[in-house]
């Protein structure tokens, strides 16, 4: 049998083995029959129980993994949306989780919903939905200014997210 810790209750953290020897000493008590082993089991009992609710409040405090993930890709996702302009360059992002970029792709996707591909995509034709709304500039201008080298190849891709050509999109947020 192991002895109990007393210095166990004064960690910051719940050692598992420390909870499970307090939990055995426990079992051990409740089931003696002599005045001094009820009273070693009264202590034991209220130390357990203390080590219980030290345990509950430490795994409150600690944030969810979906938390981390979006704590750790925040970085990432703010220099996207400050760089969509720029070629998509996935060791680029990568690099700034220090991690390669398969892992990046797929851990992204794990904690976006998205492939960081397709989160890039989204932000570039929301950019040029916003600039078609807002701006007279002419579509050559608007895809050039959301990275896209090619008018024509800006107008498939915008027609592939929103349904409509960049034409069209101005046409009907004109006339609302």
């Amino acid at each position: 049998m192991r002895n109990c810790d007393d210095s166990s209750l004064g960690d910051w953290y719940v050692n598992e083995e420390k909870l499970n020897n307090h939990r055995e000493l426990l079992e051990y008590y409740e089931n003696a029959k002599t005045y001094r082993t009820y009273k070693k089991y009264r202590t034991l009992k209220k130390k357990a129980a203390e080590l219980e609710a030290l345990a509950e409040s430490k795994a409150e405090e600690k944030p969810s993994e979906e938390e981390k993930a979006f704590g750790i890709l925040n970085g990432v996702i703010d220099s996207m949306e400050h760089s969509f302009s720029a070629p998509y360059n996935a060791k680029n992002y990568a690099d700034m989780l220090y991690i390669s970029v398969s892992r990046f792709n797929h851990f992204f996707k794990e904690s976006v919903g998205v492939s960081p591909h397709k989160y890039y995509m989204n932000i570039r034709i929301k950019n040029a939905q916003e600039l078609l709304e807002q701006t007279d500039l002419k579509i050559n201008v608007i895809a050039k200014s959301c990275g896209y080298e090619d008018a024509l190849y800006f107008a498939q891709a915008f027609k592939k997210h929103v349904g409509i050509t960049p034409s069209e999109y101005r046409k009907i947020k004109n006339n609302s």
